[in-house]
């Protein structure tokens, strides 16, 4: 999922599609003047929106959880 702020990529965040014990994990990439906490926050609540409240040990997400309303920008690299 691409972050954007003011029409500027200023992120990628991109969610594992395999997970062992419980919850999800992410890898977030932001420019280095990026608001941490806050897109933190806000990615943990769209997990937690679409979250199953799943039990298994083990889980293969097919699927995305978030669609992308912008492409990624395959040139991006964080500042």
């Amino acid at each position: 999922m691409s972050i954007y702020k003011n029409d500027v990529q200023i992120g990628l965040c991109i969610k594992d599609a395999v997970t062992i014990l419980v919850g999800d994990n992410y890898n977030l990439t932001l420019d280095c003047d990026a608001n941490i906490e806050l897109l933190i926050s806000f990615i943990l609540i769209l997990d937690n929106m679409n979250s199953r409240n799943r039990g298994n040990i083990f889980t293969i997400d097919s699927g995305i959880i978030f669609k992308e309303f912008r492409k990624f920008n395959s040139d991006w690299k964080p500042k």
